[in-house]
């Protein structure tokens, strides 16, 4: 599943580069102790071409990690190490630790004090010291400050703020200000009729992933259609409702009728 990150863009990538190559160069840079010899000389020309690709993600970086030949064939505990799952959760955990990095760093840098921390992703599992961050703002420069302190070296300084909190953690950054519209904006955005339940991406899912996901799958989506973009209110209707994402019954009506409202 793909992780939702709210500022992903070029400038975000460049300070995560920068972020990266400061750790790479620094003498210490962090190395999964699961990865072979032939996966941890490739680490860090697979994870740079994740960044500084405008396509790359989580998601490239997993699958470029996905060799056999690039994992041990067991962990420290003598259990078997499954390349597919390994790759996965190492592409996650990495490249939110340098979107989280790039992020506060640019935050940092346009004069930004706080940021809110929220879950990009849905775990298969999650530890009690990470949920306990969900939806907290902290300052950026304590989320500066706290990167990897928690888990590296390891064993980490137990009880210290670090986003991500570990391997395996889903928890990111995103600017203050991006929640700050009044709900009542986003209603009248999104219709009188508009409820969160409605969204295919949101249905048939337990009650808590919903709550997960609303506000940062939301957001991204009125951002891509957003009624600015039109001159004609109606014309925004008509998008929305062929972009599938929404299903309200008015939105439905005035797609069947060109955009305009029905008469009784």
């Amino acid at each position: 599943m793909t992780m939702i990150f709210t500022e992903l863009d070029g400038t975000t990538r460049e300070w995560m580069f920068r972020c990266f190559e400061a750790e790479e160069s620094g003498g210490n840079p962090y190395r999964s102790e699961v990865l072979s010899p032939l996966g941890l000389a490739r680490w860090p020309d697979l994870t740079r071409q994740a960044i500084t690709d405008l396509d790359g993600n989580e998601v490239t970086l997993a699958a470029s990690l996905n060799r056999p030949d690039y994992w041990r064939a067991a962990d420290a505990r003598g259990g078997r190490v499954n390349p597919a799952q390994a790759s996965e959760r190492l592409a996650i955990t990495e490249f939110n630790t340098w979107y989280v990095a790039g992020l506060a760093a640019r935050l940092q840098e346009e004069g930004a004090t706080d940021c809110r921390v929220y879950r990009a992703g849905i775990p298969r599992w999650q530890a009690a010291g990470c949920s306990v961050h969900e939806g907290q703002t902290y300052a950026v420069a304590e989320i500066i400050a706290g990167h990897r302190v928690g888990y590296w070296p390891s064993p980490g300084v137990p009880g210290r703020l670090s986003i991500p909190a570990g391997p395996g953690c889903h928890h990111t950054i995103e600017r203050v200000a991006a929640l700050s519209r009044p709900l009542a904006h986003r209603r009248r955005a999104w219709g009188a009729a508009g409820r969160f339940t409605h969204c295919p991406a949101f249905r048939r899912q337990p009650r808590e992933e919903s709550q997960i996901r609303r506000g940062a799958a939301m957001r991204q989506h009125l951002a891509d259609i957003s009624p600015s973009s039109f001159r004609d209110p109606d014309s925004w209707y008509v998008q929305l409702a062929s972009s599938q994402m929404y299903q309200f019954p008015s939105v439905r009506e005035r797609s069947a009728h060109g955009g305009q409202r029905p008469t009784q």
